[in-house]
């Protein structure tokens, strides 16, 4: 504490004195004291219950942005830009994330996506699909008749 700081502190402590009888001199300023933290603890109490009741029923928070999409994958490619896989309605996008803003790549309908991830036969395992099978995909390029050799 500074020596300025720590004056100050004792002349207002001087001024508090002569000003008349202490807190515990007064039984009604105590009573108000309590009141008033009891009051400030029922406030935050109740914002609190408030706040968790809003975010339960999805008022608040990432909920709230929207139920009928959601982040399937997502890759970063660097620290600005990432390859995101988005799932929204029956639709399922591939979405370009850089710092120019969003680009859509491709596009697949969610059944096609469950599709190509469900087992051949019963006695072969379902295998998980991953972002980078889909993204393989979806850029394969077919060949034409002509590349053949």
């Amino acid at each position: 504490m500074t020596p300025a700081l720590g004056s100050l502190l004792c002349q207002a402590l001087a001024q508090s004195e002569s000003l008349g009888p202490s807190v515990s001199e007064n039984p009604g300023t105590t009573a108000s004291i309590v009141r008033t933290l009891l009051g400030l603890l029922l406030v935050c109490v109740a914002a609190w219950w408030a706040l968790r009741a809003a975010s339960q029923r999805g008022l608040l928070g990432p909920r709230a942005l929207g139920h009928h999409a959601r982040v399937i994958e997502r890759i970063a490619l660097d620290p600005r830009r990432s390859v995101v896989l988005l799932q929204v309605a029956k639709r399922v996008l591939v979405v370009g994330v850089s710092e120019q803003g969003l680009r859509t790549l491709a596009e697949l309908s969610a059944d096609e996506l469950a599709l190509e991830s469900e087992p051949k036969s019963p006695e072969e395992p379902a295998k998980k699909r991953t972002f980078r099978d889909v993204l393989l995909q979806l850029t394969a390029r077919p060949e034409s008749p002509d590349d053949t050799p």
